[in-house]
């Protein structure tokens, strides 16, 4: 049974009244918003007559209301005022912003301990300090959403430091230090790989960091952050002596050296199979939580996952490539479905980015699996330059040459991390190819500290700036073209 506050005395034989009392609630309470009168949730008295008058959204059908409530703050979608706008990152990669109202965050937050509660009866997750590598990969996870499932004994949160490669370091430099770890939050597979290849790429740095008690990176983080990171940087002797082997003889350090005592990694298996671990440590399956709402989590039994969150939120499903709506208790195992949420937070009859199947059954109640697909999967290689990154770097290059703004187009090179910047020669002049070249590699260093390293081991180029002879004029050929078209 599910680990909710009132699932002690529910009968899973009746979900179906258990799901359409749920989402009466929710009607009830969003009955004065502009988006219930329209569809007049007052009057609506049971699951059939809401699937009748509402339609299936998509956040593009709702994205204007999601806006101007956001922008207003009127009751738009949610009665309440959202605390705040979760960002879902799409499949090609732009991000897109979905309502939390108070009493759903609320209900989150009591989930999440709930489910530190099953981990903590089923593993070793809590029997030294934890670690969060949630900051490390764009999952959707806040850091108040994070302490709920690491604890007190949680390492000290590092987003405010705004480059990945450098939170992954500040993490590896307090983990390695203690070393005494036993519980780590991935929240997927990329933020493990990520935090497993910063860790390998700057293993002697940090050891250098923790026996001299520096922080190599501490021109990219507050001295806020700086303060807090030093505090679990102190090592015992032995600790110091014994990385410093593991360095020299392996060349780099991994984390089963860092954390020797990790037992668990706490995963949501819905962004997919989670790579394999050490010896001696397991993976606890903390169920699906999508950024827009929770779906499953896991059970009170031991050994039991995907339980959906049913008090929450009203749960519809949909085979692919069919229009027919089937409800919670009406699913059949070893069957696809789309998924369709109604909950709290404005969202009605919203499809989830993935696709659920029956696992098995817990009484009357489907355990679901939930793969995602329309969301990106997150990427799994190294935090390089984004585009966006490095056209800033460019635009600032050629503000400090003092060159204007010349016609420039950035491509990403054959090898992760390196570019080609297009320059038009005639707006550039007799400038200095290598002066520009230098300029954007400043620039570029400051801002990511993975390409910082790399360049200053020789894995990376530096930018290669090209001229085109074209100088570009969009408008004005547009104009032409048109013009002799016409005639």
């Amino acid at each position: 049974m599910t680990r909710t506050t009132d699932t002690s005395h529910t009968d899973f034989d009746d979900i179906g009244t258990l799901q359409e009392n749920r989402l009466l609630r929710i009607l009830h309470a969003a009955s004065e918003t502009d988006y219930g009168r329209r569809h007049d949730f007052a009057g609506t008295g049971s699951a059939a007559q809401f699937a009748a008058t509402v339609p299936v959204n998509r956040h593009h059908t709702l994205r204007s209301m999601i806006e101007m409530q956001r922008l207003t703050g009127e009751a738009i979608l949610t009665p309440e005022t959202p605390v705040f706008y979760k960002k879902v990152i799409g499949r090609s990669g732009t991000g897109r912003l979905v309502p939390v109202s108070p009493s759903d965050r609320a209900l989150r937050a009591r989930r999440l301990d709930e489910t530190a509660d099953a981990m903590k009866q089923a593993t070793g997750f809590y029997r030294a300090q934890t670690l969060d590598l949630s900051s490390l990969t764009e999952s959707g996870w806040l850091a108040e959403e994070a302490v709920h499932l690491t604890g007190e004994k949680a390492l000290p949160d590092v987003r405010s430091a705004g480059d990945i490669e450098v939170r992954g370091y500040l993490l590896a430099l307090m983990a390695m230090a203690s070393g005494d770890v036993s519980g780590i939050f991935s929240p997927d597979r990329a933020a493990f790989g990520i935090f497993e290849r910063v860790l390998a790429r700057h293993s002697a740095d940090l050891v250098f960091d923790i026996e001299q008690q520096t922080i190599g990176v501490a021109d990219r983080v507050s001295p806020e952050l700086r303060k807090l990171v030093k505090l679990f940087m102190t090592a015992s002797p032995d600790r110091l002596h014994e990385l410093k082997r593991l360095v020299f003889e392996n060349g780099s350090l991994s984390i089963r050296d860092i954390c020797p005592a990790l037992r668990t990694v706490a995963v949501d298996v819905s962004f997919g199979d989670f790579p394999a671990l050490p010896d001696g440590v397991a993976a606890f399956d903390i169920g699906c939580w999508l950024p827009e709402a929770p779906l499953t989590m896991p059970g009170q039994d031991a050994g039991i996952s995907g339980v959906p969150m049913l008090h929450d939120s009203f749960l519809e499903f949909r085979q692919p490539g069919t229009q027919e709506m089937v409800r919670l208790h009406e699913l059949e195992q070893g069957t696809d479905y789309r998924v369709h949420i109604t909950n709290g937070s404005g969202l009605y009859r919203y499809q989830l980015d993935g696709v659920a199947t029956v696992t098995g059954w817990h009484q009357a109640c489907p355990l679901l699996g939930f793969r995602r697909t329309g969301t990106v999967v997150l990427a799994e290689s190294d935090p390089v330059p984004s585009h966006a990154q490095a056209l800033t770097a460019a635009r600032e290059a050629l503000k400090d040459l003092d060159i204007g703004t010349p016609f420039v187009r950035l491509f990403s090179g054959d090898c992760p991390g390196s570019f080609t910047m297009i320059v038009n020669r005639e707006t550039f002049g007799a400038r200095c190819q290598s002066a520009l070249a230098e300029a954007f590699d400043t620039h570029l260093r400051a801002a990511n500290f993975w390409y910082a390293h790399a360049r200053a081991n020789g894995h990376v180029a530096q930018v290669t700036i090209r001229f085109s002879e074209v100088c570009a004029r969009p408008a004005a050929s547009f104009r032409e073209r048109h013009a002799c078209n016409a005639a």
